[in-house]
This record gives structure tokens, sequence and C-alpha cells, in this order.
């Protein structure tokens, strides 16, 4: 999936503000028993690297993709 999203924050603001979402979104609490495990999320560059384990009783998914931050779009 491709999503794109128009900003005109700059990079490095972009950047941080999405940080700290993703921060922020995988420490809260979720509805239901679906917890979220084993966050992970790289930086190369403007290219965030990202992981975490969805789960709901027994069951669960790893969902893995990156995130590319350019100037604007």
């Amino acid at each position: 999936m491709r999503i794109e999203k128009q900003h005109q924050l700059g990079q490095p603001e972009a950047i941080r503000r999405i940080d700290s979402f993703l921060d922020t979104l995988v420490q809260c609490p979720m509805s239901g028993d679906l917890t979220i495990e084993s966050p992970s999320k790289t930086w190369t560059g403007n290219v965030m690297a990202f992981s975490f384990r969805a789960k709901k009783g027994f069951l669960g998914v790893t969902i893995t993709g990156s995130l590319r931050v350019t100037e604007s779009l």
C-alpha cells in the first residue's frame, strides 16, 4: 500500500512530528483486548523502517513497512 500526504512543514519538522506521534501511538491503550507488542523503528536519513506485532487474544500479526519523508510533496 502507498499513501502520500502533502505537507508544508519542511523535512526536519515532519520527521520530528512523525517520530513523536508513533512513540505516543504505540503507548496508548487499545480498545478491547488488542495489544501492540515489540514496536521497532529505525531512521536512516529520511526513511523510517518500522514493525510491530498486533495481538488480539491468542491471534497476532506482525506489521512492517517503511515511511519516507520528503521536503514537501
